[in-house]
């Protein structure tokens, strides 16, 4: 059965992919593999449905809307999800900063403090 849902999630089936992240955990159909469980899950979390906020952002930047795809994906960024990570390092290294962003020049820009503000978070 392992080798039928690696293969189902090879080709993209979501529910193959968690199930193969189950099977590694507990060991079933081959030795228990944790590191191979928690990459499962790791994909399974990014694929589901708030992933289509992510592409709003990159819509956004890609149309020159920096600001609000920054928004996006420090929101994304805080809760760990490593493309918005990228994303927005990506576009603060490019000098852009919003009003609401600071970057200490303590730490040669290295550090980003965040003012909080309520109407950027939900």
């Amino acid at each position: 059965a392992l080798q039928y849902y690696r293969t189902s999630s090879q080709k993209g089936n979501v529910l193959a992919l968690h199930r193969v992240g189950v099977m590694a955990s507990l060991g079933l159909g081959g030795p228990r593999h944790c590191a191979s469980a928690v990459n499962s899950f790791k994909s399974v979390s990014e694929r589901g449905d708030w992933m289509t906020k992510l592409t709003t952002a990159n819509k956004l930047y890609s149309t020159g809307n920096s600001a609000a795809a920054v928004i996006i994906f420090t929101r994304f960024a805080f809760i760990g999800v490593e493309v918005a990570q990228a994303n927005a390092a990506h576009i603060l290294s490019k000098s852009y900063c919003p009003s609401w962003m600071q970057l200490s020049d303590n730490y040669n820009q290295s550090t980003l403090y965040l003012v909080p503000r309520s109407d950027w978070i939900e």
